[in-house]
């Protein structure tokens, strides 16, 4: 399986994900879509929190990224 996704706001994304995900994407268009997903997410569910919080894992180390309420990326 190429990707999973999880949590109270997935069932209202397995769409956009299906629709959006595609083999050999970069590790910066990985990150956008993963932002995309859950700020699309977050709109739907109201367990979801205003803020999207990423950590990127490679060999090289951990990168975070922080992205507020109103920098959520909206649309394809």
């Amino acid at each position: 399986m190429p990707w999973a996704i999880g949590g109270s706001g997935s069932t209202f994304i397995y769409g956009l994900a299906d629709s959006e995900f595609r083999e050999g994407l970069s590790e910066s268009e990985t990150q956008d879509l993963v932002k995309l997903c859950l700020s699309h997410a977050m709109a739907r569910d109201g367990s979801s929190g205003g803020i999207i919080r990423t950590v990127t894992v490679t060999e090289a180390g951990n990168e975070r990224e922080y992205v507020p309420g109103d920098k959520l990326p909206f649309g394809p």
